[in-house]
């Protein structure tokens, strides 16, 4: 394969980048590894190219690599003046963030504002159908079968629900294999969201089925499980349970049941809810869906410019925004919507909305401000009330993210993003998507117009055809920036102050201090 590049005139090459095919952590494979780079017939290089990581992080090593063809120190500075990332390269370190930063400037005046006479807006529910409960005479034995990978099992927490939703007591807990009973009651310590491993169970794992008996007080019926899987760190994490499952007085009800792996990390709440019967509507429908998506498959794959995963699949899916479009100090979204393998909106409850960081409110002097992840999914999306919006810092060192996660196995064919509206600036630029720590989609959103009409971007995983046309919109651009300089490197000391508040409460009325 050959790539010619004609200059209009006669040039003297000191670098060449070499940016590696990066679609996702697979297609990384179909890379160029080993190149010749001849300029005018002269061989002027001939080696490897390292492959790309197939993320959306790290330096210009993750991408390809980068050929030097000099070392004179005054070339190598020219350089670095016209190359936003020649840092990386040289492995230099930005400068340190200051430690101590003086107040933040305002950005307006704080004002009073008058309250509202009219009653403020209800809150839209998100219907939750119960699956029912399974009467528990005495006992309850959960057999686990597998593990994410490591010879020792964990669990950070459990807690049995009754029939309307309230934990349970569990009068005593053993396992077999045994262990040490003060070290296996940790999981109900009720300490469940941590990283602590004080709070946690773990043991042994050798390829043989770990038994864990509960025993109920009394006789009481039993809705679900709130399972709280290993969670002390990233790589322990993979000690956390996989498949279990669970009986009732010694009869099955649940089999094989798949728990969700923990992030190791408290970003977003780790509790994932096993019902032990299941509700009548499930996200879950992966088999016949995805069939018909490929069997009704005709022309081009996609109206995207990419070629997307089939509809993919996880409990966890990651928004990792890695820049605006041109604030250095906050970045927000409007709304997300997901669309099940049907093309039906997927109502997600709030609880499992989280961001980190998570919003404005973690910065010094700003309390109760409304733009918190829930108003990602209050179902307002084309606004610029900042009310239904979602706003948080840009921190160094950190890549914002937002995550929505799932209680089982959720299969998408759609995902809308509406783009911050209240300050077009502030809006997300580049982004990705990620099922499962694993990269499916990467991208530009466009900002928001700015005349208070915030269009959504539509993100289109099916084949369906006719699926993708009742959802088309203008597409997203696929190119990635990624030798942008990185905004998250800002003066922190330099942070606008921003703030947005309800008011007083005068029977239910809302007001809005936003400044």
């Amino acid at each position: 394969h050959y790539v010619h590049i004609t200059m209009d005139s006669v040039y003297t090459i000191a670098m060449i980048r070499v940016w590696n095919y990066n679609k996702s952590r697979i297609h990384s494979y179909r890379g160029a590894k080993d190149v010749i780079l001849k300029l005018d017939g002269v061989k002027i290089f001939q080696g490897e190219i390292a492959r790309a990581s197939g993320g959306i992080l790290g330096g210009t090593d993750a991408f390809g690599d980068t050929i030097l063809f000099t070392t004179n120190e005054e070339i190598l500075e020219q350089v670095a003046k016209h190359d936003d990332s020649f840092e990386s390269v040289m492995n230099e370190v930005a400068e340190p963030v200051k430690l101590n930063q003086p107040e933040r400037p305002l950005t307006a005046d704080i004002g009073y504002v008058r309250p509202l006479t009219c009653p403020g807006q209800m809150k839209k529910l998100v219907p939750c159908e119960l699956g029912g409960a399974v009467l528990c005479v005495s006992s309850l034995r959960i057999k686990i079968s597998s593990t994410w990978g490591l010879n020792v099992v964990g669990l950070t927490g459990l807690q049995v629900l009754g029939e309307t939703g309230e934990p349970l007591e569990v009068l005593h807990m053993q396992t077999d294999p045994p262990s040490d009973a003060r070290v296996a009651l940790k999981m109900l310590d009720g300490i469940n969201e941590t990283t602590d491993p004080r709070h946690m169970w773990r043991q042994d794992f050798k390829k043989r089925l770990v038994v864990m008996d509960l025993t109920i007080p009394v006789p009481v019926h039993i809705s679900a499980l709130l399972v709280y899987n290993y969670n002390e760190n990233e790589d322990l994490s993979y000690a956390g349970v996989k498949n279990m499952s669970i009986y009732i007085d010694d009869k099955a009800i649940c089999e094989d049941v798949l728990v969700r792996k923990a992030p190791g990390h408290c970003h977003y709440k780790i509790a994932q809810k096993i019902h032990l019967i299941k509700p009548s509507s499930s996200q879950f429908r992966p088999i016949d869906n995805i069939m018909n998506s490929l069997l009704k498959s005709q022309g081009p794959v996609s109206f995207e410019e990419y070629e997307p995963p089939e509809m993919p699949t996880g409990f966890v899916f990651q928004f990792q925004l890695l820049s605006s479009w041109g604030d250095q100090y906050y970045v927000g979204l409007n709304a997300i919507e997901m669309y099940d393998t049907s093309g039906q909106l997927i109502q997600i409850n709030e609880d499992y909305v989280s961001a980190h960081p998570s919003s404005v409110n973690i910065l010094d002097g700003i309390e109760e401000d409304v733009r918190t992840p829930d108003k990602l999914v209050d179902g307002t999306n084309n606004t610029v009330d900042g009310r239904h919006m979602w706003l948080a810092p840009i921190l160094p060192g950190i890549v914002n993210t937002v995550y929505i996660k799932f209680d089982m196995m959720t299969t998408i064919s759609i995902i809308k993003l509406w783009n911050y509206g209240k300050t077009p600036s502030r809006g997300v630029k580049e982004f990705g998507i990620l099922v499962d720590d694993l990269l499916v989609y990467n991208g530009i959103l466009d900002a928001a117009s700015g005349d208070g009409n915030v269009a959504h971007r539509t993100v289109i995983f099916s084949r369906d055809m006719e699926l993708a046309r009742r959802h088309r919109h203008p597409r997203n651009r696929m190119s990635m920036d990624m030798s942008r300089p990185n905004i998250i490197s800002a003066d922190q000391s330099k942070r606008p102050f921003t703030s947005l508040h309800p008011g007083i409460d005068y029977s239910r009325s809302k007001s809005v201090l936003d400044f």
